[in-house]
């Protein structure tokens, strides 16, 4: 009788449910279909680091535990660096900087307000807008970017005001 039962799971071992080839198949599409944030380009030693002032986000962070920034873009208008992470913008003055530091003022952008507005505006107006209101905006000439956001504010926008 152990022979039997040996082979009998043996045998449902080697066969296993439709279900669950389908239960790998999509959890490995599900984990491609998020990719990890790709690495640094270089690598720089930290001898030669030290030697410069290094950028490392808020302040209340540590080297010990810091956060990934998420930096999108960085611009640079004279002697101002903008460096525009995912949910914050920074400005860094660069003739401000003296030895290892470098102070900056978080600017706020007005980007999730202009979304939120719009959001409401949507839910409000509904899918009741037709194409002849469309063509009449147009014609009036309505900028719409405004309302949009952007993913940086521009320095006129009063970024660094402490």
């Amino acid at each position: 009788m152990d022979c039997i039962r040996v082979y009998s799971s043996v045998a449902m071992a080697t066969t296993a449910p439709p279900s669950f080839f389908l239960l790998c198949w999509v959890l490995r599409t599900a984990s491609s279909a998020f990719p990890e944030e790709p690495g640094p380009l270089n690598f720089i030693p930290t001898e030669v680091v030290r030697r410069y002032p290094v950028f490392l986000g808020r302040p209340h962070q540590t080297w010990l535990r810091q956060e990934p920034l998420h930096i999108q873009r960085v611009l640079q208008v004279n002697r101002t660096l903008y460096i525009g992470a995912r949910d914050d913008l920074y400005r860094v003055e660069l003739d401000a900087i003296a030895g290892d530091e470098m102070f900056y003022s978080k600017c706020q952008t007005e980007t999730q307000w202009r979304i939120e507005g719009q959001r409401q505006k949507a839910m409000l107006r509904g899918e009741e807008r037709t194409g002849q209101e469309r063509r009449g905006q147009e014609r009036t000439g309505e900028d719409r970017r405004g309302e949009a956001g952007s993913l940086l504010a521009s320095p006129e926008d009063g970024c660094g005001a402490d």
